[in-house]
């Protein structure tokens, strides 16, 4: 009897620690895996200017565009303390490990990661935390070069095409003469001096070249949203310029995907609207 009793004491001593070891096992692994985020973040950046250079690190904390970018990073860096992250980024394509921005390269950010200086480095962000936390962040360089490349130009078109409008309709009927230098440097080389309104033409240009911008935004977008429907289970995080943001947004607006947006501090809210002004100054 006191035999059958004490093999039964043991059996429920089993049960019990297999349940205790069992359910410590389980809330380990939640622990050690912490659950992927709810939707997608985007991350709304005031990037350099293509061509600047950064190598001077105390000098660059003097651009406007510091305060943001080093928002940025140390926001990443605290969300990547808890899980690994899926950064999706504009300004690249391929390999991150292979592109150079701002004087900047993964090499050389690997080999300054661990000086104090790091955290203060004005660099591509996305390089400077695969250089930091390597195999615990994935970068995905989802922008296309050659897209880049027309963006680039339309931008500088429409920048001489408005300059050349809002002159233009400045000095006409006020100011010949200065109208007419105006003209001759927009119509002379196609030789439509005295054949065209210079106004209605500059306009004309603007607003072409505009379209051919928010074109461009717009097929960047497509590639930034399929990277992110890609990642969904892999914590993803979007970092892109305001005139990207909306666009985005609508996109996962269309689809239900959830999103999260945040605005770092120093981040430039003009800038998101600069296409509805030039628009409203083009009517």
């Amino acid at each position: 009897m006191t035999s059958a009793r004490s093999q039964k004491r043991r059996e429920i001593l089993l049960k019990n620690s297999f349940a205790f070891i069992l359910g410590f096992a389980v809330v380990a692994s939640v622990h050690a895996t912490p659950p992927a985020f709810a939707d997608v973040l985007i991350i709304k950046q005031w990037h350099l200017a293509p061509g600047t250079k950064t190598l001077d690190v105390e000098a660059s904390k003097k651009l406007p565009q510091y305060t943001n970018q080093k928002a940025i990073y140390t926001k990443l860096i605290a969300l990547a303390a808890d899980k690994k992250l899926t950064l999706i980024t504009e300004g690249c394509s391929g390999d991150i490990s292979k592109n150079e921005h701002y004087g900047w390269n993964y090499k050389t950010l690997k080999q300054k990661k661990n000086e104090s200086v790091f955290a203060d480095i004005l660099a591509f962000t996305p390089a400077k935390l695969k250089a930091q936390l390597d195999a615990k962040i994935n970068v995905v360089c989802a922008d296309n070069e050659d897209l880049m490349k027309k963006q680039l130009l339309a931008f500088s078109d429409l920048r001489a095409f408005v300059g050349y409008y809002s002159r233009l309709k400045e000095f006409k009927g006020k100011n010949e003469k200065s109208y007419a230098l105006y003209e001759k440097a927009l119509l002379d080389k196609e030789g439509k001096v005295g054949k065209v309104d210079a106004v209605a033409y500059a306009r004309e240009k603007a607003v072409a070249a505009m379209d051919e911008v928010e074109k461009l935004i717009e097929e960047r977008n497509q590639k930034f949203v399929a990277a992110a429907k890609e990642a969904l289970a892999a914590n993803p995080v979007i970092v892109v310029g305001g005139l990207h943001a909306k666009g985005i947004q609508a996109h996962f607006e269309k689809e239900k995907i959830k999103y999260t947006v945040f605005s770092p501090e120093g981040y430039k809210e003009a800038d998101e609207n600069l296409t509805e002004s030039l628009r409203a100054l083009l009517k």
